[in-house]
Parts: structure tokens; C-alpha cells; sequence
């Protein structure tokens, strides 16, 4: 019996079987991931350089894979050869710009392509070893993000901005972040179901999304929301009217957004 109060099962979106006894991860290792997930937003050092996050899975992460690196006896895998070479190619590229433009900064965006390969590569090792469990890291981890993320929102507003910023430096960005955080719940969802919890995190994604006047985000939230409804146990035409209702009041909201947010603004300095 399909209804709301049953979860509809998803394809499965695992590119490996289940947690693998055939290598084993340091616990460290997988706490350091679920922190690095964690605090990934958290912007504390200048935009462009490297954040607490980053600083936890150069400590933690590094070591290890240098380690594996030196112990590796095998063929290279065709998935770690595309890392390197796309994060090789942007080497040569910014270093071809950095001769002729004179600009240190682009020395230093090759540094950081060489460390987002090593992120890269450290996390398909993790997922393939230990699936389950590092999906069920991803998604707690996930859900901690939303979580500091709507409180800062709502509670402690950036006053330099008239639009919520949340832990990133710019509005922007945190509407960019609610939609790849969207589809992250989508893709570690426990058992690939999604449930009243789910839908409560894509309703408070959109608040936050809301929340930063972004257009482009509150856009792709539409479209977002407009393919999310098919994973609801709906029949055909009302999966088309909740879909045109949600097209229909999230265009109202793009365009009476300034006037909203004005509105929380003035509740905002009357509550204080």
C-alpha cells in the first residue's frame, strides 16, 4: 500500500558491495573523514587558503596515504588515473599562465588541485573498502552541517551582509552549498529510502537557500524539488500538480524575496 507514511526505496546509487575485510582502515582514518565532512564549510582563514577541514585530513589523512602510496604493488586503477590526470593538466595549465601573467596566485591554485587529487583519491579508497560505512559517516556528518548551518542562519546573521552567508564567506556559496548538500542526502540516504527526515532536511535546505536571495539557487531548488517528487509513491497526475504548485510559489518567491527578507530583517532588529 503506497502512501506518505511509507518511505519509497530508491535505486541503489553503491558502485561497490557492502564494507570489504579485504583492507582495513584505521578508525582515525574514518573519524578524520567524518570530521573533514563536518566541518567542510566552516571558513575561518582567508577565502583561496587552506580551512580547519583541510588542516584534518592533511594531519590525519596525508600520512596515511603516502604510506599506501610506498606499499603499492599493482596496476593503477583507471579511476586514480583520471584524478591525476585531470589535477596534472590544471598543473601544467595555471603553470603555462603563471609564466606569462606574472601572478603568484596562480602558482598556488596548482598547489591546490595537487591537494584536492589527494582528497579525491583518499576518499574512493575509503568508500571502496568501507562503503557502508563511510556512506553512513557521509550522511550523519551531512546532516551536522545542516544542522550549524540553519542555526548561524537564523540566529547569528552576518552583519556585514544584508543576505545570509551562514559559515562561508559569501551568499553565494551557501546557496551553491544547500544544493550539492541536497543531492549528498540523496545519494547516503540510509537503505536508499527516503522518509519524513529526508524531507524535512530538503525543506530546511531550502530555507537556508531562500535565505541567501540567490536566485540561482532558489532556481535550482525548483528544479530540484520538481524531480524529488518522483520519489514519492504518487500517481501520475498528482506528481504533475505538486510539481506545477511547487514551480508556481517558488517563482513567487524569486520575485517577492527582496520583500520577505526586508520583512525578517525589520523583525530581526525589533527582537533585539
Amino acid at each position: 500500500m503506497n502512501n506518505f507514511s511509507r518511505s519509497k526505496q530508491l535505486p541503489s546509487f553503491s558502485p561497490y558491495a557492502p564494507d570489504t575485510q579485504s583492507e582495513k582502515i584505521p578508525r582515525y582514518i574514518l573519524y578524520s573523514f567524518f570530521l573533514y565532512v563536518l566541518f567542510s564549510p566552516v571558513y575561518v582563514l582567508p577565502r583561496g587558503g587552506p580551512q580547519p577541514a583541510d588542516f584534518i585530513l592533511i594531519i590525519f589523512g596525508l600520512p596515511f596515504m603516502t604510506m599506501l602510496l610506498m606499499n603499492y604493488k599493482g596496476p593503477v586503477k583507471s579511476m586514480y588515473f583520471a584524478g591525476f590526470f585531470f589535477a596534472g593538466w590544471a598543473f601544467v595549465v595555471n603553470n603555462m599562465n603563471f609564466i606569462f601573467f606574472k601572478d603568484p596566485r596562480l602558482a598556488l591554485t596548482s598547489l591546490i588541485y595537487g591537494y584536492n587529487f589527494f582528497v579525491f583519491c583518499l576518499v574512493v579508497y575509503i568508500f571502496k573498502h568501507k562503503f557502508e560505512t563511510a556512506r553512513q559517516l557521509s550522511y550523519y556528518a551531512i546532516i551536522g552541517t545542516i544542522i550549524y548551518e540553519v542555526i548561524i542562519v537564523t540566529f547569528f546573521p552576518d552583519p556585514t551582509y544584508a543576505r545570509a552567508t551562514g559559515s562561508f564567506p559569501n551568499p553565494n556559496q551557501l546557496g551553491y552549498w544547500t544544493l550539492l548538500t541536497g543531492m549528498m542526502v540523496i545519494l547516503t540516504i540510509p537503505k536508499q529510502r527516503v522518509g519524513l527526515v529526508q524531507l524535512l532536511l530538503f525543506l530546511v535546505l531550502f530555507y537556508i537557500a531562500f535565505m541567501t536571495q540567490s536566485k540561482a539557487a532558489i532556481f535550482g531548488h525548483m528544479i530540484f524539488w520538481a524531480v524529488s517528487i518522483f520519489m514519492f509513491p504518487l500517481k501520475p497526475y498528482l506528481k504533475v500538480a505538486v510539481g506545477f504548485v511547487i514551480t508556481i510559489i517558488v517563482i513567487h518567491m524569486i520575485h517577492s524575496s527582496n520583500i520577505v527578507y526586508n520583512a525578517y530583517l525589520a523583525f530581526q532588529d525589533t527582537s533585539k
